[in-house]
């Protein structure tokens, strides 16, 4: 049995507390120093693998930032995963990448399941930006640099289980994933498969995984943050360039998409050909139904994108990619 951690009177301001518990803040206090204390606690949004909430602190030498990170039960085996991710943002501390600083991690003594602190970045995601060429074009620079860092540094952590499903696990339940959003699924695998000699010359890589405008804080016109390294891994650096394209054509129009791609190919020399190719296997991520990738949006202020359209965009973006196939 594990043993629960000593928890002594709170030293935490009453506000804001909920839904976490005054006696857990009060450890987590403790955790990051003497005559520590936790003032004010925001729930951040999205977070489908866990619970993220902002802490203000107040330190002897001075206010700090940081972020909780409480990993959601059942979805994934969260003990691993959340090891895993620690390590990786070890790792990234010490390449110049603007990443999180872990602080503090738990397997599970305090809250029941694995939680980690971090340091908290400056600034916020942009999705609706004034400019939305020189934005594509700094997300993409910005990729091109987590491409670089040395493979050697991260071949320890591996492909990782998200990985493992790339490009297709299952052919029979991947065409029914596209059949089921009114496209031609068979035609879609065909393609698909048509296409694993891309495979051979593809460049191996260090990949973020989920790298899309959410993920991505800006202060004063620059890029100040990138978050969310739940799933980062070793595995093609196109199909990182490409899944981000994909969501700029959902999110944006083909203009801005085609914007960010003609820099990322650019800056990292990694053309993402055949597009058609890895246009196909990153739709997977969107199939069925790209409308639920509306809500992450919506949160952070695009309420002016719908269902409709988002499943149109889609559509037209897998039948492009298929023309591009057959041409």
């Amino acid at each position: 049995m594990k043993r629960r951690p000593s928890l002594r009177q709170p030293d935490v301001a009453r506000a804001r507390l909920e839904p976490l518990r005054a006696l857990q803040l009060a450890e987590l206090a403790r955790v990051l120093g003497p005559r520590t204390t936790i003032v004010r606690v925001r729930r951040l949004s999205g977070g489908l693998a866990s619970w993220v909430h902002a802490l203000d602190v107040r330190t002897p030498s001075g206010p700090r930032r940081v972020v909780l990170r409480r990993y959601r039960a059942r979805l994934f085996d969260t003990s691993e995963r959340a090891e895993r991710e620690w390590k990786i943002l070890t790792l990234l501390s010490a390449t110049g990448l603007p990443t999180p600083e872990p602080l503090w991690f738990d397997r599970g003594a305090l809250f029941g399941l694995p939680a980690m602190l971090l340091t908290r970045l400056p600034g916020r995601p942009v999705v609706d930006p004034p400019d939305p060429i020189s934005w594509a074009a700094m997300l993409a620079v910005e990729l091109a640099r987590i491409h670089a860092l040395p493979r050697e540094q991260f071949e320890s952590i591996g492909a990782g289980e998200s990985w493992q499903q790339l490009p297709f696990a299952n052919v029979q339940r991947d065409s029914e994933l596209f059949t089921a959003a009114g496209l031609d699924g068979q035609a879609v695998i065909a393609a698909i498969e048509r296409g694993y000699d891309a495979l051979r010359q593809a460049s191996r890589s260090f990949v973020h995984f989920d790298y899309w405008p959410g993920n991505i804080l800006w202060l004063r016109h620059r890029i100040s943050g990138i978050v969310d390294w739940t799933n980062a891994a070793m595995g093609y650096a196109e199909y990182d360039a490409a899944y981000c394209y994909l969501d700029l054509c959902l999110s944006r129009d083909e203009r801005v998409a085609g914007a960010f791609l003609e820099r990322y190919r650019n800056v990292s020399g990694v053309t993402v050909e055949p597009l058609w190719f890895w246009s196909l296997v990153v739709a997977k991520r969107a199939a069925p139904d790209p409308a639920l990738w509306l809500q992450p949006y919506r949160e952070l202020g695009r309420t002016d994108l719908t269902s409709r359209g988002m499943r149109q965009r889609f559509h037209s973006f897998v039948r492009a990619a298929l023309r591009g196939a057959s041409g």
